[in-house]
């Protein structure tokens, strides 16, 4: 559905204008990114979307913005956090277009089980628009 584009790109706009650094910032989930030379990276993905109709044509939505930040293993947890507490930040001050309601509502660290050549956090908030 274009509204979670629409959603995605809004986000991703403005963490491009308030967050230095970034060597990639993604539409949707990262697969298959070479993280050891992409890093920092921040990607921005929508799931476990629930609707509820209001019109023929138009329905409420309740889904999960997620936020990624990937960094390489030499900035640890530490750095991944501060990525992440900019990202709160410039979230937390901005007023978005495409959405209703946002909160923050969990917060996890990532960790490339296989190769060990990132750390990452998860930022998730519950975010509520129409479309």
């Amino acid at each position: 559905m274009l509204v979670h584009n629409k959603i995605r790109m809004e986000f991703l706009e403005l963490l491009k204008r308030k967050i230095n650094g970034i060597v990639r910032f993604q539409n949707g989930r990262l697969f298959n990114a070479d993280l050891e030379r992409e890093c920092p990276a921040v990607a921005v993905y929508i799931d476990e979307i629930e609707f509820e109709p209001i019109t023929a044509c138009n329905n409420a939505f309740n889904s999960i913005l997620n936020v990624e930040v990937y960094v390489k293993p030499s900035m640890g947890e530490d750095g991944a956090d501060e990525i992440a507490q900019s990202i709160s930040d410039a979230i937390s001050n901005a007023n978005f277009n495409s959405i209703d309601d946002i909160s923050l509502t969990a917060y996890a660290y990532l960790h490339d089980e296989d190769q060990a050549a990132w750390v990452g956090a998860r930022l998730q908030y519950s975010i509520s628009y129409s479309g």
